[in-house]
């Protein structure tokens, strides 16, 4: 998991055989590719990556894209255990511009949670990603090279 300041090149699907190549010529930052399952939420207006992975909550913040690269800043304060602070429900609200329901505990357990963003306005749509990651190095000094 890459936390602070980081840039991220996305893909879905299979990549052709010639970037493979060139993403594999990479060095690369962990030994073996890393699979998981995250559960996403996302509304209309959404200014965050936000997810639900392995019993925790965690929000990211989007930056800037250039260059297909997007720019994002992750900081270990916004990765959330269940259950949950309420307090932390109007930063999730913010975040995913939606209004949540009020919620009397003070503790909120992730089927709590769920309901919650069931009954948001607007509805908040979960989106379950399977996914294979890997951590490559890329200089950036001189520049992205456009064939990459």
């Amino acid at each position: 998991m890459a936390l602070g300041l980081h840039w991220e090149w996305r893909a879905f699907g299979q990549l052709s055989e010639t970037l493979r190549r060139r993403i594999d010529s990479l060095p690369a930052l962990l030994p073996e590719p890393w699979q998981l399952t995250d559960c996403y939420l996302w509304a209309p207006g959404c200014a965050a990556n936000i997810k639900l992975r392995a019993g925790d909550l965690k929000v990211k913040y989007f930056l800037e894209a250039t260059a297909g690269l997007e720019r994002w800043l992750e900081d270990e304060k916004d990765i959330y255990p269940f259950p949950l602070a309420a307090s932390i429900l109007s930063q999730v609200s913010a975040a995913l511009a939606v209004a949540l329901p009020p919620c009397a505990s003070a503790a909120i357990h992730r089927d709590q949670f769920l309901a919650l963003l069931a009954a948001a306005q607007p509805p908040v749509k979960l989106v379950i990603v399977e996914k294979v990651r890997q951590f490559y190095q890329l200089d950036l000094e001189g520049g992205l090279d456009p064939a990459l």
